[in-house]
């Protein structure tokens, strides 16, 4: 029964450290996308820069080039913060993943422990029924005794 439940814990446990596995996999696709994508929007912010100065004379244009400009350095901030929430969240999720792992090793442990005192006790059943085995010998031939000098 103890082991069923030990079982059971460490089933728990693998399962737990499986769903973490995943999603710390996601998070890691998703910090790959959003490093892309603030590549692509530094690129961008680069390019406008440089169309800013060969159309100075152009101001509608460099306008909606410097609009462009912030909204995307403003999308940059976003994906500075998110990814540093990402990464926070990948933190807090690698420290349950190690919390969990030590949690596993400490069940196995136990585990193990638990198998070990079961043999220890198969083994002293054993030795128990051998004595008993010797002890009903030793009866039977003190009975053996005791008949034959009654008989005398």
């Amino acid at each position: 029964r103890t082991l069923a439940k030990l079982a059971a814990s460490h089933e728990s446990i693998a399962r737990t450290l499986g769903r973490h596995d995943e999603e710390v996999a996601e998070l890691r696709r998703s910090n790959e996308l959003l490093a892309e994508r603030r590549r692509d929007n530094e690129m961008d912010l680069f390019k406008l820069g440089e169309l800013a100065h060969e159309n100075s004379g152009l101001l509608n244009e460099r306008d909606n080039a410097v609009r462009r400009a912030e909204a995307l350095a403003r999308e940059v901030v976003e994906l500075k913060e998110d990814l540093a929430e990402a990464l926070k969240r990948a933190g807090r999720l690698q420290a349950q993943m190690a919390e969990a792992e030590r949690e596993r090793s400490d069940t196995q442990r136990r585990d193990w422990q638990w198998r070990d005192r079961c043999e220890q006790l198969d083994k002293a059943v054993l030795t128990a029924e051998g004595q008993m085995q010797w002890m009903r010998s030793e009866i039977d031939r003190y009975k053996g005794l005791a008949a034959e000098a009654q008989a005398r």
